[in-house]
């Protein structure tokens, strides 16, 4: 099998997934391939992100699952100027390893055991536009996502109390979903003392 992705696809995927979570999978990068496409998923369990890469996979069946492991994402030294440029992954072998090979070199990695989440069943299909309020380091990484992708800014489609849909204007290669802070849980401070 020989599947296609990006290296901003996988930096911008990165900054969404878990760092240290007894969930060992989430810590991962999700690769799920198809023919003409690759989609990169990463996921903490309080947001996610998906990103499409267009791409000429070979010896994939439609939805073709595996785990690129965090460390081998972190050890990646993709310069800014290569983020576009291809990496090919290639695996697995017979002893269960795959080989990603781009600008950075090779690296050499076995794929995360366990089942990813089902990232569709989160991606609202409507959202309500009822305000909410979200963790704002979760928003500053659906911007530098954005950012890595080549775009300046992405665009928060409330939904209340609801997953919120992150999208990147004129990409529709992009889906996010953040998770609102329940309001009912939030200590709101008195600050009527400024106004004095």
């Amino acid at each position: 099998m020989i599947v296609h992705v990006t290296g901003a696809a996988l930096k911008a995927a990165l900054l969404h997934a878990a760092k240290n979570d007894i969930r060992f999978y989430l810590t991962g990068i999700c690769i799920e391939a198809h023919e003409k496409e690759t989609r990169v998923i990463a996921t903490d369990g309080h947001r996610a992100a998906v990103i499409r890469v267009s791409a000429e996979n070979v010896d994939v069946t439609p939805r073709t699952r595996f785990i690129i492991p965090r460390a081998t994402v972190e050890t990646m030294k993709i310069s800014k100027a290569a983020l576009k440029h291809p990496i090919v992954i290639e695996g697995p072998n017979e002893s269960g390893e795959y080989r990603a090979t781009g600008g950075f070199g090779v690296a050499i990695f076995q794929a995360v055991e366990g089942v990813f989440p089902d990232y569709r069943r989160v991606i609202p299909a409507t959202t309500s536009g009822t305000l909410a309020q979200f963790n704002p380091g979760y928003l500053a990484d659906m911007a530098k996502a954005a950012e890595l992708l080549g775009h300046k800014f992405s665009y928060v489609e409330h939904n209340g109390d609801q997953p919120a849909r992150v999208t990147i204007p004129k990409y529709p290669d992009f889906v996010g979903v953040v998770m609102p802070i329940r309001a009912d849980q939030a200590d709101i401070p008195d600050t009527a003392w400024a106004r004095t």
